[in-house]
């Protein structure tokens, strides 16, 4: 057995270097997987935390139509206890608010309810530290223990026990971000339009007594507040009668398929009797969405994971078949000595089992290293680093049969040895025909691919791993075998170009180009993978950035104000500069829908805008009829449209009469003619983006959009608005050199920001009236001090400066100043309007958020990939080593002939710059090829189009990049043979 263990490993210990080549190859491949399996579990953590957080362990629940954004009345939960099979019901409260830590620890009662025009006007600077937003979550802490299950590791401190109705749970996260410590006290305020459209405020005092670990699923979701639900309920103006929680929660006794069913009818005809749009939903239902989520998720590990492990396969591949190569001589004469060929074969198998145990062990600590990296550099994405176990499985499992299978060509090769091959001094070139043959065999691979992906259905392929591996393998397997061709037909020009540029004979090069073909090959398709999976991803996310293109779809910002405002007042507040196309709406108007359903809901809205204005604006897409049609029939008066959600859940259509109700007493019903069903992809996308599904569900479902003219004649209502939806009209001017600082302007001193202004005028020509009138209130200045109370135009400045500078770091300087320049003209239009409260938004900066984000989760994947040529880098630096090597009798003669370091440094670092030019080229046609592949997944199983985008500047860098690796990783080995010494290089082995 020792002599065994010498033979196999005799070539680590001749040829370290290359041994350590292999070996880190495994490693990185094995990390790799760990790295992205770990990622999903983090990923699939999060989303199982928001599951229990809010489903928990209940089997059934009542909602609002509405999801979270409605209420439903408490009474149901008492009617539903008193069912057979219902073991325990509990409810909750979810309702926005905002956090403010208090300086003290000094308890404070509620404040009473006061109309926000009555509040004291506060300085805009210190409306930025204002507080945090929430989601407070009422509970009843005697039940909820039942129905989830607080770990201790899950909550530092403690729970919230029954009757503490000042004591609070808040998110850890939060906690951290803020200072807060159990203990210390803090203010909730939340806010409500009463019956008179105006806002109120109330406001309690709270300790904290626990710190909760609740995973977020995205960074747009507000951090929670537990608190008792009495306390919740009065806050939110929910505490009258009937009392209102968001949802309630039932633990069935059995809850076989049978009796689940039973009580479901049973919940459903007690509800049915509120005949309030409430719905009765099963655990079931949410469990799907995130088993798709985490399908999704896993798809995407899944590919990066095969394709580096494939990366891995070749440079096992073409190390392993090298060093075969190198040792030809030795097995034969060890076949002469008596060696069979089982033997034979199998002393190159253990060689192969010893560098893949190796690396695996390795690997594992590489890959949970670069999560731990992954989750400090984008918590956001990743939430909490997690170990995923049958990830650990799948790296293992991975990385014993990536190597087995680059193992398995090399002991064919070996089997093949004679005796005979002890007298030759090197292996017999393999014969022309086959790379031809491999290329045919490649062009089927990639046929195979294109068959799977059109014909079997798209569905199929996403849930089903073995067929999203199989269809990546096609895929990579056929560029791969393409490549023997590919170098035999492009070769022979890609050597005379580089001979040309590095002034070297181009027989030099095509010796080893164009004669050993497959350790060519090994070294193209090295590069070829981690390139491809760079381009695949950046392909992919531009061309999902180009489908969805918001200020086209919709309009670029919107302005809500309240009260509403005259029309007349309305249409001269948006008379500003700066302010292009622009349109006014009436979203207020309440009123009951009726359908041909059991439930008629009497919280609906009929909005009302004028038709030209609105589709010059919103670029809805017909589901059923046309615009032109449309916008003549909501002229003529009696029509309007509707969204595909309200047509299911009204059981109405097109060219169908609607009946609606206004909310004023006795006032008599009118029929409305559905013109035109009516949807929004850019609205859907940004509503999955903050989290607001649920939100943008409710608001479809019971909305109607009329005419200003209709609103008036059926329903009494004065013509009047409070949304305005435009776009901007803003010059393109330079940026201020204040605006390129890594912190925002000084706005402390009146009288510098005034000057400051002055300066920027003639960057701010649609703000010229302004500007005067800010000059004009500098020169009234008593004693020539200007102090922000005697200077309105100027707060108004400073206020949207201010909410610029909230995320100065994160926007470039032209970014800056363009969302300043949006925020003077947005905040103009409610200056103007005279609103006491307003709330407004640039799409376009909207978009901007997105698709930085995208861009951002774009280089983090692509990290990935770049490990992966890491690891093809290295296979390079392994099979250059070795061509120099098999080539040392070679580039002695040369070096006795003439040649100096210096040409012969070229002609191997000429090489590499052959063999990565064709990686490269491939390589792209392949990262090409597999992003078309998953747009079309895409179009396919989401239905959303993504725009086929090519980045080009982000393609030449991967480009340059790969081409670097490869030219680094010949580096050594072209200065080991410009080194080689002659004499001894001359002897006969």
């Amino acid at each position: 057995m020792r002599h065994w263990w010498q033979l196999g490993t005799r070539n680590w210990r001749a040829k370290p270097g290359r041994t350590a080549g292999a070996v880190g190859a495994i490693a990185l491949g094995v990390g790799v997987v760990v790295w992205v399996t770990c990622a999903y579990e983090s990923v699939r953590l999060a989303l199982s935390d928001q599951v229990w957080f809010w489903i928990g362990r209940s089997h059934l629940s009542v909602d609002s139509v509405y999801g979270e954004q409605g209420t439903v009345f408490q009474s149901i939960a008492d009617e539903a206890a008193g069912l057979k099979n219902v073991a325990h019901v509990t409810y909750r409260l979810k309702y926005p608010m905002t956090l403010e830590r208090l300086p003290q620890a000094t308890s404070t009662p509620a404040s009473t309810p006061r109309p926000q025009s009555e509040l004291p006007p506060s300085d805009p600077l210190e409306d930025l530290e204002g507080g945090v937003e929430v989601q407070a979550i009422g509970i009843r802490p005697e039940l909820e223990s039942i129905f989830r299950q607080y770990d201790p590791e899950r909550v530092a401190g403690r729970m919230i026990e029954p009757g503490e109705n000042d004591a609070a749970v808040v998110d850890r996260t939060l906690a951290t971000e803020i200072g807060l410590k159990i203990g210390d006290q803090f203010r909730l305020r939340a806010a409500q339009l009463d019956e008179a459209n105006r806002r109120i405020e109330t406001s309690a005092t709270f300790t904290v007594v626990g710190l909760l670990e609740h995973r977020r699923i995205a960074k747009q979701q507000s951090p929670a507040v537990l608190a008792s639900l009495d306390r919740v309920q009065a806050l939110a103006g929910c505490d009258g009668e009937p009392r209102q929680v968001t949802k309630i929660d039932l633990i069935l006794k059995d809850t076989t398929p049978k009796a689940l069913t039973a009580t479901e009818l049973e919940l459903h005809r007690l509800v049915g009797r509120y005949a309030e749009g409430f719905v009765v939903n099963s655990a079931a239902t949410k469990l799907k969405q995130v088993e798709a989520a985490e399908r999704q998720t896993q798809f995407i590990m899944l590919l990066i994971s095969t394709v580096a492990l494939f990366t891995a396969f070749f440079i096992i591949l073409s190390t392993l078949s090298m060093g075969m190569v190198e040792r030809l001589g030795q097995l034969g004469t060890l076949r002469c000595l008596g060696m069979t060929r089982a033997q034979v074969a199998a002393l190159m198998l253990g060689e192969a089992v010893a560098l893949g145990a190796t690396g695996i062990i390795l690997g594992i600590p590489v890959g949970l290293g670069l999560g731990q990296l992954t989750v400090h550099f984008a918590r956001e994405y990743i939430g909490y680093f997690a170990i995923s176990r049958p990830g650990l499985v799948l790296a293992v499992a991975g990385g014993a049969l990536t190597t087995l299978a680059g193992a398995l060509l090399p002991m064919l090769q070996t089997m093949r040895v004679s005796p005979l091959a002890a007298s030759r001094p090197q292996s017999q070139p393999t014969p022309g025909v086959l790379a031809w043959i491999c290329g045919m065999l490649g062009v089927g691979m990639i046929a195979g691919h294109v068959w799977m992906i059109t014909h079997i259905p798209a569905n199929r392929l996403y849930v089903n791993p073995e067929l999203v591996v199989s269809a990546v393998a096609l895929l990579y397997c056929g560029y791969a075998f393409v490549v023997p061709a590919a170098i035999r037909v492009v070769g022979a020009l890609a050597v005379r170009l580089a001979a040309g540029a590095l002034r070297l004979r181009p027989q030099l090069l095509a010796d080893q180009v164009g004669k050993a073909v497959w350790r060519s090959s090994a070294i193209c398709c090295g590069l070829m993978v981690g390139l491809s999976l760079i381009v695949t991803l950046v392909v992919h996310s531009e061309s999902i950035a180009a489908g969805w293109n918001f200020p086209k779809q919709f309009c670029e910002a919107f302005v809500y104000i309240s009260p509403p405002v005259e029309k007349s007042v309305a249409d001269k507040a948006r008379r500003v500069g700066g302010i292009g196309p622009s349109c006014l709406v009436n979203p207020n108007i309440r009123c009951t829908i009726y359908g041909k359903g059991l439930f008629n809901f009497p919280f609906s809205l009929f909005i009302a805008g004028d038709p030209d204005e609105f589709f010059r604006i919103a670029n809805l897409e017909f589901v059923e009829g046309n615009a032109e049609e449309a916008i003549a029939k909501l002229r003529k008066g009696g029509h309007v449209l509707v969204t595909p959600e309200f047509v299911r859940s009204k059981n109405l259509g097109y060219g169908q009469k609607v009946t609606i109700r206004p909310a004023a007493l006795f006032a008599g019903a009118r029929q409305f003619e559905i013109a035109g069903v009516v949807t929004s992809p850019a609205l859907d996308i940004a509503a999955n983006y903050f989290n607001a599904g649920d939100m943008l569900i409710s608001q479809s479902v019971h909305v109607v959009l009329g005419t200003f003219s209709d609103a008036r004649k059926a329903f009494g209502v004065r013509d009047e608005a409070s949304l305005f939806l435009f776009n901007f009209d803003l010059a393109e001017t330079a940026v201020p050199p204040e605006f390129a600082g890594e912190s925002p302007p000084d706005l402390s001193k009146a009288a510098d920001f005034a000057e400051m202004l002055n300066r920027w005028s003639p960057l701010l020509p649609e703000r010229a009236v302004e500007l005067e009138q800010i000059r004009a209130e500098a020169a009234s200045a008593p004693n020539g001090r200007l102090h922000w109370l005697q200077a309105s135009m100027l707060r108004l400045f400073r206020e949207r400066l201010a909410a610029v500078a909230g995320e100065w770091s994160g926007r470039s300087p032209e970014q800056r100043w363009q969302a300043f320049r949006e925020e003077l003209a947005m905040g103009l239009v409610v200056r103007r309007s005279g609103a006491n409260w307003e709330q407004h938004g640039s799409v376009r900066e909207l978009k901007q958020r997105i698709d930085r984000d995208l861009r951002r989760a774009t280089r983090l994947f692509a990290a990935i990939p770049m490990v992966a040529l890491i690891v093809a880098a290295l296979g390079v630096g392994n099979l250059m080593m070795a061509n120099v090597a098999s080539r040392s009798r070679q580039i002695a003669t040369l070096r006795a002939v003439g040649a100096t370091r210096w040409q012969i440094m070229r002609l191997v670092t000429g090489e590499a710059l052959v063999l990565g030019t064709l990686g490269c080229a491939v390589g792209v046609a392949l990262g090409l090829h597999g992003a078309r592949s998953i747009n079309w997944m895409v179009e396919v199983i989401w239905g959303y189009q993504p725009v086929w985008t090519i980045p080009y500047p982000w393609v030449a860098l991967s480009i340059g990049f790969t081409l670097l690796v490869c030219l680094l990783a010949g580096v050594i080995p072209a200065t080991r043979a410009a080194r080689s010494n002659i004499i001894k290089a001359l002897h006969t082995t």
